[in-house]
């Protein structure tokens, strides 16, 4: 009996294109959430009028991670990396000091105990 192996098309020790393709998807995810999570946090703690902030980290956000994206396989990644990483360390900043700014127990709470 003559058995072949079958073709395994999302075996990715010989196919370099699907692993590339692979962490390309998996790091655009983890970045994603990260600063999607950071986005909620901030917009859940900045007055109405300072919410315009919200689409300008975002729209540094898609800068940055097109320019990622574009350049995977070059030195100049680290550009959109940096970008990526400045939207949502800024959203994450801004959060924390909106938070304990006003006290921890102003913005967590609905009323205060003073």
């Amino acid at each position: 009996i003559y058995i072949l192996d079958g073709i395994e098309p999302t075996a990715n020790e010989d196919n370099h294109h699907l692993l590339m393709a692979q962490r390309m998807l998996t790091n655009t995810t983890e970045s994603f959430l990260a600063f999607t999570a950071a986005k909620l946090a901030l917009a859940s703690v900045l007055e109405p009028n300072n919410l315009r902030l919200i689409p300008a980290l975002s729209t540094l956000f898609i800068i940055g991670r097109y320019t990622f994206d574009a350049a995977i396989n070059h030195p100049s990644r680290t550009f959109g990396y940096t970008i990526n990483a400045v939207a949502t360390f800024t959203a994450y900043g801004l959060f924390l000091y909106k938070l304990f700014k006003g006290g921890l127990h102003a913005n967590i709470l609905a009323f205060s105990f003073r």
